[in-house]
């Protein structure tokens, strides 16, 4: 349009909007998808220097672990040294126990008619048991027990037979008292002395687990041989082959528990992140290389702690902080959460494992006790007429002592180390506003009657 000399464009101010739409359009669209996009095209690289020194870091903490002895493969886990066929009594156990599954539930109910049974009763067993009991005798010629676990999924498939050998040797030592009640005391030794070497072949294995297993079938046969000495009360002949056969297996050492879970948990995330490789050290994602690196960092504590000679490094409780380190309580945490999912959490496993020893003392005490009122018609005024330390691992001197109305006492101050005088804890009034006491560990003479379902002497409480 013309006028006064002018051009003018009635459309000028609409493209003029479209234009700075368009620019609009074009900068949302680089904000939305473009942006993003380069954003995600140079992640790997901005990733991977900063993971840079995470992975430096897992090379060097697989180094040190190797050097410390801690098992990085699913290989290296296998008990060792390995157990020759001939010596594997894991074959005749199976047998037992698939020949026996299907009358599991019969034999807990047996369990519980003969553990409310008392010294007057003799309660018959069924002949598939006593059959079942005699064909683990065999297991005596054999040295050990792999049951050739699959270790390259983790340790979730462990201890299938955990429920039948607990119950094969909560049944041996149930008819040895029985026995030996009826008098047949070499049947009810030879019983225990089965007993006993079941629990010495499964030392073969190193995990928490197996720890907690074989503290309870030790406690199944510390009560059934303090069960036969009172039915052999009065007996010196028969108290003495007794304790010629009272063997057990050494106490677990912590140092090699706390190598194997820190190698299973680590091998745990290798199979999470689909790692193969027999190189412990082959590159993993960024996540479980860090996740790697945290297991290893607090096996290396801990195994470094368990170096420094400290004392009774088997029963040393030990407290891991992520700053510093705390000697002397009963328990073993790791304040990362990584740590706290994949390793076991150790409360109280050093006082369980001293708890442990205490009760063997127990054992060598009373029978000892006992031969000598069979040879002089009284009992002992004091351990020392003995001749013997019978060591309280809390205390790091002899149990105490003391004869009461009808028979004696033995106990330990436990793991609070006060002596209440031989007080269980619930025999103690504690006075107003006093902590909780936590009681002695204690043992008597007749044996008081056992109670269902209470937890085994020895194993960590929950």
């Amino acid at each position: 349009m013309l006028q006064d000399g002018k051009v003018f464009c009635k459309g000028r101010g609409r493209n003029e909007t479209m234009r700075q739409s368009k620019k609009q359009l074009v900068a949302l669209w680089m904000l939305i998808f473009a942006f993003p996009l380069a954003l995600w095209a140079a992640f790997p690289v901005f990733a991977r220097a900063h993971a840079e020194p995470i992975y430096r870091q897992f090379t060097r903490e697989v180094r040190v672990a190797q050097s410390l002895g801690i098992p990085l493969t699913a290989s290296h886990l296998k008990p060792t040294p390995p157990i020759p066929d001939e010596q594997n009594a894991a074959p005749m156990l199976r047998e037992i126990f698939a020949n026996s599954r299907e009358q599991r539930e019969a034999r807990s109910q047996l369990l519980v008619e003969l553990d409310r049974s008392t010294p007057s009763q003799i309660v018959t067993l069924p002949p598939d048991v006593d059959a079942a009991l005699d064909a683990a005798k065999a297991i005596r010629s054999k040295g050990g027990l792999d049951f050739k676990r699959d270790y390259s999924q983790g340790l979730a498939l462990l201890y299938p037979e955990l429920g039948e050998l607990k119950q094969l040797t909560q049944l041996l030592c149930r008819r040895a008292v029985l026995r030996a009640r009826l008098g047949e005391v070499k049947l009810a030794i030879d019983d225990l002395t089965t007993a006993m070497h079941l629990a010495k072949i499964r030392r073969t294995e190193r995990s928490f687990l197996d720890v907690i297993a074989n503290l309870a079938l030790d406690a199944i046969i510390i009560s059934g041989y303090l069960d036969v000495a009172a039915a052999f009360r009065g007996k010196e002949d028969q108290l003495d082959s007794l304790k010629q056969t009272f063997d057990p297996p050494e106490i677990p050492n912590l140092r090699d528990i706390v190598a194997f879970e820190t190698g299973a948990a680590f091998n745990a995330i290798r199979v999470d992140a689909n790692q193969r490789s027999l190189d412990p050290a082959a590159e993993m994602p960024v996540v479980h290389t860090f996740a790697a690196n945290e297991i290893l960092r607090h096996g290396k504590r801990c195994l470094n702690l368990l170096d420094q000679g400290l004392p009774d490094p088997h029963f040393i409780g030990l407290a891991i902080d992520s700053e510093d380190y705390e000697i002397g309580r009963f328990v073993f945490k790791g304040t990362d959460m990584t740590i706290e999912a994949l390793i076991p959490r150790y409360e109280e496993l050093g006082a369980a494992l001293m708890r442990q020893e205490t009760r063997r003392s127990f054992v060598r005490a009373s029978i000892d006790i006992l031969i000598f009122e069979s040879r002089t018609g009284k009992l002992p005024t004091s351990l020392d007429e003995l001749g013997n330390v019978f060591l309280d691992s809390f205390a790091s001197r002899s149990v105490s002592y003391m004869v009461t109305e009808r028979g004696f006492r033995l106990w330990s101050v436990g793991i609070d180390r006060v002596d209440n005088g031989g007080l269980r804890v619930d025999e103690i009034n504690p006075a107003s506003g006093s902590p909780e006491p936590a009681g002695d560990i204690v043992e008597e003479f007749p044996r008081p009657p056992r109670k269902r379902n209470e937890p085994a002497a020895g194993l960590p409480s929950k």
